[in-house]
């Protein structure tokens, strides 16, 4: 069943129903929208365009996203604000290593920095994770205690795509025409930060042989990193895991692929 399926309760079908919960949360000052460039964010855009709220678009910049990606924005939504990252990733990576699932430093000084204490509408939905579905709703609160990156931060999120499938998305895209990146017709399912440590398998794959030169910057990064902490090694006597950065870069790469 797809955008057509009514609510029990509200009677709404889901596009409806995701515009009722823009209406419904919009917040005095206005949102931010949390654009990435991907399929769920341009469908958000053009439903908060429909809910005819106040709203400002803003774009995390990573420096570490596909370019085609970048150009997509920025040929097709230009009213979108770039937010400059705390640090870029190559200098995190000097400071904390090789980022992994549960320590990705990344998604701190790279994107979650913007919006405090304000309200993000967002691109969240249940179906792209079980512990998405656990932890988030139509509004939720986030905090997080940025320790040496920043002060602490908190902010509201609604979520008014939260329940909608990856069918839904693509069903509202065709029905109301809205552009979308062309990697999507490239293979690419998710679109994001290249080299991810969520990405795994083929799409990891998919990156490696597209994006070169941002897996070379990677392993360098890797490299600077081994350097540093032999430096540190030889003052602080602690045992190194990793004798290069090609070695510490593969080991990063390896159970993924």
């Amino acid at each position: 069943m797809g955008l057509g399926q009514l609510y029990l309760v509200s009677g709404l079908n889901k596009v409806d129903e995701a515009i009722a919960r823009i209406k419904q949360y919009e917040p005095s000052e206005g949102y931010i929208l949390a654009f990435s460039g991907g399929k769920d964010s341009v469908v958000l855009k053009r439903l908060a365009i429909m809910a005819e709220v106040k709203f400002e678009s803003h774009y995390c910049r990573t420096g570490i996203d596909p370019p085609e990606l970048v150009r997509f924005i920025r040929q097709e939504h230009p009213d979108v604000e770039f937010i400059p990252p705390l640090m870029t990733m190559w200098k995190g990576i000097l400071i904390h290593g090789l980022p992994l699932r549960q320590k990705r430093f990344c998604c701190q000084i790279l994107k979650e920095h913007d919006g405090d204490r304000r309200t993000l509408l967002m691109g969240l939905r249940w179906a792209e994770s079980a512990r998405r579905r656990k932890r988030w709703d139509v509004k939720s609160t986030y905090s997080r205690n940025q320790s040496k990156l920043c002060h602490s931060i908190n902010k509201v999120l609604v979520n008014p795509i939260i329940d909608w499938s990856n069918d839904d998305i693509w069903e509202y895209i065709r029905e109301f025409k809205v552009p979308y990146c062309s990697l999507y017709d490239n293979g690419f399912k998710r679109l994001g930060c290249v080299l991810c440590p969520f990405t795994s398998g083929n799409n990891l794959r998919r990156e490696l042989e597209r994006y070169p030169k941002i897996a070379d910057a990677y392993r360098h990064a890797a490299q600077r990193y081994i350097s540093r902490r032999k430096t540190m090694t030889r003052i602080t006597s602690k045992k190194m895991h990793f004798e290069s950065g090609d070695e510490y870069f593969n080991w990063w790469l390896k159970e993924r692929l």
